[in-house]
């Protein structure tokens, strides 16, 4: 494994995405179903992509590329088609050339709506199928569970209005409607059956409630957690469906510059210290703390891992899972304390919520273990900041302290109806602060609206990163509590990658719009100077 110095080779350079994946090579001809599966991609997508769809199931789609190894083709298909696992292989150009020749130019068959409509069940916390209610009750809850799940939605919302309910489900970070103007009465119904599912009191209208119950959609199974909140209309329900069949994602899936994605996959090698992901809610950290844990089992597939969340966001089959309950004895603290017991290589802290879990995950990280876990913060300099205001000691961070990662999450552009971007006062800004530069303009790129994206001129969302390797030099700052704007002052390209420096390689690798960028870079002009 890398020393706890592996970082000091630093991460310079941002480089375009690249991919040495191991594709199948399969024929067309050899799959005679694909002709009546030609509307699975509208002929805009398929063209763009150079796509076709092999074969396909309630939950799963085989789809050949002429290049399966351009990234941004891969994430497209596999936004498109959000909600299903999607297997990439790849075809020739000839073959795709013959098969749009025959049937897309000759007309597309209507795909079986059977084939994407699969069974909706619901069990309770004890395993027993639970009934989604009768007639047009059962129905809209049924429709509305199945398309969050098969649109990969992360919520789904049940709101009251005076004039009528509505449903949302949150795709990409945004609400959109499922269906509006639900009859009040139906709502109730709704929300009662909802509450009949989650094992909560469908009596109780006036007071806050949590429940949870399984969700299964064709071969899809998420966990679902409930909570009711009476407002003036009446009672909202929010659920969060957490995808625990979801596949497994590696680093190089969430960072698509190569050199910085080799420079982590080398931090999470590091077999002690303590890394830390910070951002804000809904940022993905769980999703990269979970995807560095694959990168460490990768390397050693006989290291003992133990996760302590709440909740349990996707089940790990190499690793032991622990759900802190905050209302009895299995608090964060508790739980640290029972996993350093069980002789662990690897601990995974969702959060440090407080003084106590923090310095003990902090030991912990000291006495030989490798400590991953994560903060609300807003920069990954603050972070240092944070830590010593839940009173950890400085001269435990320093020791212990490899890696911040500070992310967010911004709309990727939709590449069917991409297009040059215009020159706009957020462009000339960018040009301004340094973070873009000249000869960049021509590289700038944003999405015009289509059917695709629904008109958004957005589909998915990538990552944006921060990333602070502590070397030497800060080290001895952070152990001298130094502040946040002296450990600033200390940051060169070999220990810091900003968010405008990355930000930079999203624009010009046509990743991301310019107004998407502006909105999570800070707005002082000298913050960007040197870049």
């Amino acid at each position: 494994m890398p020393s706890a110095d592996a970082s000091s080779r630093g991460i310079a350079e941002l480089a375009p995405p690249s991919t040495g994946h191991a594709v199948r090579l399969l024929r067309v001809d050899d799959y005679p179903g694909a002709a009546d599966l030609a509307g699975v991609l509208p002929e805009r997508v398929a063209r763009y992509c150079r796509a076709v769809v092999l074969d396909a199931g309630l939950d799963r789609v085989l789809v050949g590329l002429v290049d399966p190894h351009d990234a941004k083709i891969r994430t497209f298909i596999g936004d498109f088609l959000r909600g299903r696992h999607v297997e990439l292989a790849a075809i020739s150009q000839d073959d795709f050339d013959r098969f749009s020749a025959s049937h897309r130019d000759a007309g597309v068959r209507p795909v079986p709506d059977a084939m994407f409509v699969p069974a909706v069940t619901v069990l309770d916390i004890h395993g027993h199928a639970q009934p989604l209610g009768e007639e047009a009750a059962g129905e809209l809850l049924a429709a509305a569970l199945r398309a969050a799940v098969l649109r990969g939605a992360s919520d789904l919302h049940v709101e009251p209005g005076e004039d009528g309910g509505r449903i949302r489900v949150r795709l990409d970070g945004h609400l959109v409607p499922l269906e509006q103007g639900i009859d009040p009465r139906l709502f109730d119904r709704i929300v009662s059956r909802l509450k009949v599912m989650a094992d909560v009191d469908i009596a109780g209208h006036r007071r806050p409630q949590d429940g949870r119950f399984t969700l299964v959609v064709g071969d899809q199974r998420a966990e679902v957690r409930l909570a009711s909140m009476p407002c003036l209309a009446g009672e909202k329900v929010a659920l969060r469906l957490l995808d625990h069949g979801k596949e497994r994602r590696r680093l190089h899936d969430l960072i698509l510059s190569p050199t910085l994605c080799m420079s982590l996959v080398e931090v999470f090698a590091i077999p002690d210290g303590l890394v830390l992901v910070t951002g804000p809610t809904g940022a993905g950290k769980t999703t990269t703390l979970y995807a560095g844990l694959e990168e460490i089992w990768r390397l050693d597939p006989l290291v003992n891992v133990v996760t302590i969340e709440e909740p349990v966001e996707y089940r790990l089959p190499y690793a032991v899972q622990v759900q802190v309950e905050r209302a009895g004895d299995m608090t964060f603290a508790h739980a640290l304390r029972a996993t350093l017991r069980q002789d662990p290589d690897v601990i995974l802290v969702g959060e440090m919520r407080d003084s106590e879990s923090a310095n003990i995950a902090v030991e912990a990280a000291t006495t030989g273990h490798l400590v991953l876990s994560s903060l609300h913060t807003d920069s990954a300099v603050d972070t240092v900041v944070r830590l010593r205001r839940l009173e950890v000691a400085p001269w435990l961070i320093a020791a212990t302290l490899r890696c911040v990662v500070s992310q967010r999450l911004v709309p990727r552009v939709c590449r069917a109806c991409v297009r040059p971007a215009a020159d706009s006062p957020v462009v000339r800004r960018l040009m301004e602060t340094g973070v873009l530069k000249p000869e960049d303009r021509a590289s700038l790129v944003e999405g015009a609206g289509c059917e695709i994206c629904r008109g958004t001129g957005e589909l998915g969302r990538a990552g944006v990163y921060e990333v602070l390797l502590v070397d030497a030099a800060l080290r001895e700052l952070v152990e001298a509590a130094a502040s946040a704007a002296e450990l600033a002052a200390r940051l060169t390209p070999d220990n810091f990658i900003s968010t405008a420096r990355y930000c930079r390689f999203l624009l010009t690798d046509g990743i991301v719009a310019p107004r998407h960028v502006a909105e999570c870079l800070p707005l002082h002009r000298g913050l960007a100077a040197g870049l």
